[in-house]
C-alpha cells in the first residue's frame, strides 16, 4: 500500500489548523519567528517545515510545564 508522504511545507492555514487558532494569529506567529518559516516570491505568502512547528509545540509545552512546576513550589 502506497501511503501519501507528509507535506514537505505547511501552509499558515495548514498551521492554524494544526494548533486550532486563527489565521492571523498563525501568520503572527510565523512572523515574529516563533515558528520559523520563510515568505514565498515576498507576496506575503509562508511556508513552514513541519518540524518547525514541531518545534515550536515542544518549546510551549515544556513552558507550560515549567510555568506549573514554578506555581506549585
Amino acid at each position: 500500500m502506497n501511503e501519501a508522504a507528509p507535506p514537505r511545507y505547511l501552509t499558515v492555514e495548514d498551521v492554524a489548523t494544526s494548533l486550532r487558532v486563527t489565521v492571523p494569529t498563525a501568520r503572527a506567529l510565523v512572523r515574529s519567528g516563533d515558528i520559523s518559516g520563510f515568505q514565498v516570491d515576498g507576496r506575503g505568502l509562508w511556508r513552514v517545515e513541519p518540524r518547525s512547528l514541531s518545534a515550536y509545540v515542544a518549546r510551549q509545552k515544556k513552558a507550560a510545564k515549567n510555568s506549573a512546576e514554578r506555581r506549585t513550589d
